[in-house]
């Protein structure tokens, strides 16, 4: 599979940007509804967290050649914005701040793929393995439900749709990065590796 096309990048930009303006209207149209609390509350979040993702679709679409690099801490904090009422917290290990721009559309992607499995919450886990030469994301939790056509994907059985968009990019980023991606899992703990060696765990 090849990389992303630049055509690809610039449709993806221009689409985030003209719905942008649109979500930005809906956070006026909230401050009209503070006769009813609540509904203003639902209305608020739901349009932090539309615009939230947004953003993270945005980086995905940064031009790596203009930006070869790009911080990490900025991308924690989209993620955080997009799970404004799940208990999920972000941590990270041994990454340093500015990360190459394909390694964080990686973890972009990873994080895509594994925040739904947090059906209860729990800890989505940045980490470097750079002794390994690898990369990982993993989401833990008291239970971790990744869907089949995910499962499948990694597994060898690559059926596109909308639920495995993500796996679809995340495989270009890791070839962008010089590696692969794998999949391991467990009933509380899933992990997307990107290997850039060829030692396996």
């Amino acid at each position: 599979m090849g990389g992303i096309s630049q055509q690809s990048e610039l449709l993806l930009a221009r689409i985030c940007h003209d719905l942008s303006a649109p979500i930005g209207a809906m956070g006026m149209v909230a401050s009209t509804l503070s006769g009813d609390p609540e509904a203003f509350r639902i209305l608020s979040e739901s349009q932090q967290r539309l615009v939230a993702r947004l953003k993270l679709f945005r980086l995905l679409s940064i031009d790596t050649d203009a930006c070869p690099e790009f911080s990490f801490e900025k991308v924690k904090d989209v993620l955080t914005e997009c799970c404004l009422c799940e208990k999920v917290t972000f941590l990270t290990r041994d990454l340093s701040g500015v990360l190459e721009t394909p390694r964080i559309k990686f973890l972009i992607s990873a994080a895509a793929i594994l925040l739904p499995a947090l059906v209860r919450g729990g800890h989505m886990v940045f980490e470097a393995q750079e002794g390994e030469g690898r990369l990982c994301c993993s989401g833990q939790g008291g239970r971790i439900y990744l869907q089949e056509e995910v499962i499948s994907w990694f597994s060898g059985t690559k059926t596109p749709s909308s639920q495995t968009i993500f796996c679809s990019l995340i495989e270009s980023f890791a070839q962008a990065c010089g590696g692969s991606v794998r999949l391991v899992q467990t009933s509380e703990k899933a992990t997307l590796f990107l290997d850039t060696k060829t030692e396996v765990l």
